[in-house]
């Protein structure tokens, strides 16, 4: 009998069960879990609902199915619960045909089948379906009903839409409540609202998310709805939040994701999200201390309360977050990940219980590890997941390693042919070894190498020399240590440029200690360390931030790195009077024109004819930048146009005759042929001038308060030098406009902030290097009859801590494994029945505290022979084996 030990390597394992993220840990409610759309939780127990009538409920520390075929072939998006113990789900079904599709009057097989809503109810045993009695042809019927909430008293409100008729596929919102009897429609909802996507509530009011800018605010005491401001109908809002007595706010998808909140005043204000790249936000939801918004490809965003900025987080996916629930222990997320279809297995929780998203976080992969090399060692990947503006990382091994490491680099081709290649380089180790690589090409020559201290200098044949012969060539100039072609035989033909080069990157002379000042690419954040000998080991993790601060929640300021106290800014008024320049035109060389100060002004004026009344009309474009004025050329006076123009006060600040035209202010003729009807209003400018006294180290701005925008400040700010002549000497290294073109507001907004400095933050992990006896087990019997049972038995040293146990019982076929048994416990021990003759290899799984796998196999260790246990007959048993992949 062999054994075999080995650190099991799993993405999965590292990535979902660690909890060294520090905000969300992985839950996964059975190993085949359909996409989870919805969640919920009252903080004792927690309900997940999904595709293919997938639900699932968590109480007492471990997951449960609850499905059951009443749930059969639903797709499920909204779960609730209420505080009498039932618990509603929604979403939608496809069934037989329910619209005549074809238009020919009649529902029949030639209709495409359809989607219903459905609403189930749960009474902690099992599932009822409940009927709306709306049907098909009512306008009260829904084809979905995405979103679900239960009010205080138990009632339930339901939200989603269908397709407006045959003729009109634009979705319609539905809007009902269930009082425990009946459903029915509240009173104000509107057929021509959009679609509904979710509701959430709290207390006496409830948030109905829309599509095209709407959300419908409910009372639950009158079950009256009544839609806010709207915010544009390109906007699609996913989900709201609200905290008691505070702020509205909500998700949206559209080309990107968008964070909003609601003013009673001024409606639906973006903000910002300090995050270039941000797809659709698909839900929200938060707490007193906490509140995140998240979406597809795992991104998820808190609000920094302190200055007003949406900051990522790590969640640890890349499934989409579909759903966001929050009890008093922290916050459950419902993941999918995207595919076409709706039954495959791809569903999974993340629950968050760290309270700090600021944190510097270092997952270990793997942080435990058995090794029986000889000095006995043990590379580990360590992860940084801490966030924000981080410069530089340090990392301190702690274990006494002091050895080079070697730098690395890729060069890149094309083969011949035309495919891509390339040349993957392992230096030498140490500091010196950061150099560059060169190949140039030569006419009739010995290809050769010449080293210098600061290039690699390979000379070749180009198209004739092979990436062999490079490999070759290099490795024994002793140069490099490795060289990997990808296409060895294949020659290298070198670029036109005249040469091919790579900066061979990395090397360091201390592994002890590593200092990344990388801030961006594939290896950023992380460090790989040899830990050599038995032993724990805790690396720890120092970041260092940028010197940030954000004025107010809109304009971003990183100055240079300083641990002190770094400059201040304010944003004045320049008073009463506009410094800002207004844009100026003549239109028609009759009519002088000024726009109000600032360079919204600077729009274009048509005159257009003939139009469909006496009176003068104007329309402005959505863009605010073009006005089109209505007349009737020969009819229209030229004092109307003007006495019109003078009424549009945030447009044009005035408007007057050309007292040296040879026409009068009450001339008609029709002019426009001669003077022209366009005119282009040119100069006006938004004032942003800075002051800096470096005494103070203090940024003055002067600005027009409702003129200049967030653009021109930010623009200004990254101007500011201490010589006005040397750019070398701007006080901040990069301001980004975080909300471009909003108008500031020095009553509303706050206009001064202080740079504070660096924070640097520590973090620390561990990892154990152990001898290889540590993990053991033994079972019993060595050999058994047919349909015997199997003990297994762990005799692990306590000092792993394991906390679940795998069995598995497989055997080697041609192609593959077949596995004839497999138990899972947490107690240590686990019995098993064989039911085949064979020789069976055994494997143990051991998961340890600290969220990493070890596994051992005992080859050929269980024989199953003849006759069934306590049979007396000299029958044999046949079997038929299907290879199967093993885990081992």
């Amino acid at each position: 009998m062999n054994i075999r030990l080995t650190l099991f390597i799993a993405a999965i394992v590292c990535l979902h069960t660690s909890t060294a993220f520090g905000i969300w840990n992985y839950e996964r409610p059975a190993d085949s879990t359909p996409a989870l759309m919805g969640c919920w939780s009252d903080g004792t127990t927690s309900y997940a609902v999904g595709f293919n009538g997938a639900a699932f409920c968590h109480e007492g520390g471990t997951w449960k199915d609850i499905s059951d075929d009443t749930l059969a072939d639903a797709a499920l998006f909204a779960v609730h619960g209420t505080a009498s113990g039932d618990v509603y789900a929604s979403g939608f079904r496809f069934g037989a045909p329910r619209f005549d599709s074809d238009n020919d009057g009649q529902i029949n097989a030639d209709d495409d089948s359809s989607r219903y809503g459905v609403i189930f109810r749960y009474n902690g045993s099992g599932w009822e379906e409940l009927n709306t009695l709306f049907g098909p042809e009512s306008q009260f019927f829904a084809s979905s009903f995405t979103g679900l909430w239960t009010d205080e008293n138990g009632v339930v409100y339901v939200a989603g839409g269908k397709k407006r008729s045959f003729y009109d596929n634009s979705p319609v919102g539905i809007l009902l409540a269930y009082d425990g009897a009946s459903f029915s429609p509240l009173v104000g909802a509107s057929y021509q609202w959009p679609n509904m996507n979710t509701i959430w509530g709290s207390g006496s009011s409830a948030y109905v998310s829309c599509a095209a800018g709407l959300v419908v605010e409910v009372d639950t005491h009158s079950r009256v709805a009544t839609p806010l401001k709207t915010a544009g109908s390109g906007v699609n809002f996913r989900g709201v939040w609200k905290k008691p007595g505070g702020t509205l706010y909500a998700v949206a998808e559209a080309t990107y994701g968008y964070i909003l909140r609601y003013d009673e005043t001024d409606g639906w204000q973006d903000m910002a999200i300090d995050k270039d790249e941000r797809p659709p936000l698909l839900c929200i939801a938060g707490n007193d201390e906490l509140l995140v918004a998240a979406g597809e490809y795992g991104k998820a965003y808190y609000l920094d309360t302190d200055v007003n900025i949406w900051k990522e987080m790590l969640t640890g996916t890349q499934n989409h977050i579909n759903g966001l629930s929050v009890p008093t222990d922290g916050f459950l997320a419902a993941t999918y990940l995207a595919t076409d279809s709706t039954t495959t297995p791809t569903g999974a929780l993340y629950r968050m219980t760290e309270k700090d998203p600021n944190t510097a976080y270092i997952l270990a992969d793997q942080p435990t590890g058995i090794s029986a090399d000889d000095p006995p060692s043990h590379e580990v990947i360590l992860y940084d997941f801490a966030l924000g503006d981080i410069w530089k990382r340090e990392w301190v091994f702690n274990n006494g390693i002091n050895a080079p490491v070697p730098s690395y680099g890729i060069l890149y081709s094309s083969t011949p042919e035309g495919a891509n290649t390339a040349l993957e380089i392992t230096g030498e180790g140490g500091e010196e070894s950061n150099r560059e690589l060169r190949i140039y090409p030569c006419s009739g020559c010995t290809p050769h190498v010449d080293v210098s201290e600061d290039v690699i200098r390979v000379t070749i044949r180009s198209g004739i020399t092979t990436q062999n012969q490079i490999k070759t060539l290099l490795e024994e100039s002793h140069a490099v240590s490795y060289v990997y072609p990808r296409h060895g035989t294949s020659p290298w033909v070198v670029s036109t440029k005249g040469f091919d080069s790579a900066l061979l990157k990395g090397g360091r002379n201390d592994e002890d200690i590593y200092i990344n000042e990388e801030t961006s690419g594939d290896t950023y954040y992380l460090a790989v360390h040899r830990f050599k000998g038995y032993g724990t080991w805790e690396p720890k993790l120092t970041v260092y931030r940028e010197n940030v601060a954000y004025l107010n929640g809109m304009i971003k300021i990183i100055g240079h790195r300083t641990t002190g106290t770094g400059t201040t800014v304010e944003i004045i008024d320049a008073g009463d009077d506009p410094a800002s320049e207004s844009a100026k035109g003549l239109l028609g060389g009759l009519i002088d024109i000024t726009a109000p100060p600032g360079e919204k002004g600077n729009i274009e004026i048509k005159l257009i004819s003939p139009s469909s009344t006496d009176e003068v009309t104007s329309t402005l474009s959505p863009l605010g930048n073009e006005l089109s004025v209505h007349i009737r050329n020969g009819i229209t006076t030229i004092q109307a146009i003007i006495d019109h123009l003078n009424t549009l006060n945030d447009t044009i600040a005035s408007a007057s005759f050309k007292a040296d035209s040879s026409l009068t202010e009450d001339s008609a003729d029709p002019w426009m042929e001669i003077y022209g009807s366009t005119v282009t209003l040119e100069g006006g400018t938004n004032h942003a001038v800075w002051a800096y006294n470096e005494d103070s180290n203090t940024v003055t701005l002067t600005m027009d308060s409702g003129i200049t925008t967030t653009t021109d400040i930010a623009k200004a700010l990254s101007d500011v030098k201490t010589d006005p002549e040397d750019n070398e000497t701007r006080v901040f290294r990069k301001v980004k406009d975080l909300i471009p073109y909003t108008t500031w507001d020095t009553e509303k907004f706050t206009n001064t902030v202080t740079l504070t400095g660096i924070a640097t933050e520590p973090a620390k992990t561990t990892v154990r290097v152990f001898n290889e006896d540590v993990l053991d087990f033994n079972h019993t019997p060595n050999e058994a009859k047919l349909s015997a049972t199997v003990t297994f038995t762990d005799q692990s040293e306590a000092v792993l801590d394991i906390i679940r146990w795998q069995w598995d019982v497989f055997r080697t076929l041609d192609e593959g494994y077949e596995t004839k048994a497999s138990v899972t416990t947490e107690t240590g021990t686990a019995e098993v029945t064989i039911s085949d003759l064979g020789t069976y290899n055994i494997g143990l799984r051991a998961t340890l505290k600290d969220g990493s796998t070890l596994t051992m196999v005992k080859d050929d260790a269980l024989k199953i022979t003849g006759k069934h246990a306590g049979d007396s007959s000299l029958d044999g048993a046949n079997g038929c084996f299907i290879g199967a992949a093993s885990p081992w």
